[in-house]
């Protein structure tokens, strides 16, 4: 099974990392990689998640996401997630994906969400 690609940036001025997701997202492990991220976040920064360009969503891999919602909020870190697909992002939010963490359109509207905290 093919792997996403990854992409970590970060913008300090706004204390916030943003993961972009490409490509295949169905197996659960896929999960993992974001999970190990929380801790390497500076104190105080948002990790945005984006998976606006992720495809193949299974059960297994949402439910990773509300895993990964569940330990940002166990650490009192921010997680929020970035899905441009309106489809998909309805599937997300089905899963009840928003219920553990803020589900938005795009980039642009998660920062002010990091900002706000």
């Amino acid at each position: 099974m093919l792997s996403p690609i990854l992409v970590a940036s970060t913008d300090p001025a706004r204390q916030v990392a943003i993961m972009t997701v490409e490509g295949p997202f169905g197996d659960p492990r896929h999960t993992e990689s974001l999970r190990q991220a929380l801790p390497a976040l500076p104190l105080g920064y948002g990790f945005v998640i984006d998976l606006s360009a992720a495809h193949d969503f299974s059960e297994g891999s949402i439910e990773g996401l509300r895993h990964l919602a569940r330990d940002a909020a166990r650490s009192g870190q921010q997680v929020i997630f970035v899905c441009s697909n309106l489809e998909q992002r309805a599937v997300l939010v089905v899963a009840g994906l928003d219920s553990l963490a803020p589900v938005v359109g795009t980039v642009e509207d998660a920062i002010p969400l990091v900002q706000a905290a």
